[in-house]
């Protein structure tokens, strides 16, 4: 899904990348903000709300490409390669090539973006307190992007796997236990209840006439879910093919034809 997108640049050698799926997010957020948010709140016109709306789209994404360039700068610290981050439509993802191979190396990767989005949050949290009553529509930005990173920090920390959250539980598990494909299973089913509780939410949203919300927190129910789902599967492979070698799996005995021999011959006789 993200293999294609429009690059930006590079950042600390770290490609960025725009998924397509990326403009659906940006142009609704900054609709709602300019029909919704800063008319309601603010009585802003539609122009002035419409460019504050821009600026604020703009400063939540580079919020959200901070808090994966966090996790990505940590991970090359660990000597993890991070080819690329993408920006898609839930966000933000840090390509990276390799999984930590210690458990206190997980914590910190983990920990690093959420940790980044509160810094950020409580950040425009004090411009929003020092220009509330001198440049309302400072104030107004300011306020928003607070809200959102505070809001980016405590969803990324709930304890499901594979989002920051669950990797944090799965490596506080990992350290206990010793065993990753077991803290792996743990945290993969902590995170795919906690996608059926976001499913079940949505339905009640929808029950109680609240459609748009119902139908979002669905879809980022099934999201979570089969993350958490394929995550687990993909370590549950690794461990099984771990120390076997090719030659294991290969054909050893081959048949060989000269090459007068038909594709007739070829099919009918071998």
């Amino acid at each position: 899904m993200l293999g294609t997108g429009i690059p930006l640049g590079r950042l600390f050698g770290i490609r960025i990348r725009l998924h397509f799926s990326w403009f659906i997010i940006f142009a609704l957020l900054t609709w709602i903000l300019t029909t919704s948010h800063f008319p309601e709140r603010w009585g802003f016109e539609f122009q002035t709300a419409l460019v504050i709306s821009l600026v604020t789209s703009l400063l939540v994404f580079s919020c959200i490409l901070a808090h994966e360039l966090a996790h990505s700068l940590v991970a090359k610290a660990l000597g993890i390669p991070v080819p690329s981050i993408v920006l898609f439509i839930l966000g933000g993802v840090s390509e990276m090539t390799a999984e930590p191979k210690k458990p206190r190396a997980e914590f910190w990767l983990a920990i690093a973006g959420p940790a980044t989005s509160l810094c950020l949050g409580l950040l425009f949290w004090g411009i929003w307190t020092l220009t509330q009553d001198t440049s309302e529509h400072v104030a107004a930005v300011a306020e928003l992007v607070s809200g959102v990173n505070i809001l980016v920090a405590v969803f990324n920390m709930i304890p499901g796997f594979p989002m920051d959250g669950g990797r944090v539980l799965r490596s506080i598990l990992w350290w206990r236990t010793g065993n990753l494909r077991s803290a792996t299973q743990t945290a993969s089913i902590v995170g795919r209840g906690i996608g059926y509780l976001f499913i079940l939410g949505g339905i009640v949203l929808i029950f109680s006439h609240h459609l748009l919300n119902g139908l979002w927190m669905i879809f980022l129910g099934w999201f979570i879910q089969n993350l958490a789902a394929g995550s687990y599967r993909e370590v549950a492979m690794r461990d099984k093919l771990h120390g076997h070698t090719v030659s294991e799996a290969m054909t050893h005995e081959c048949i060989v034809v000269t090459p007068e021999v038909t594709i007739e011959q070829l099919v009918t006789d071998y």
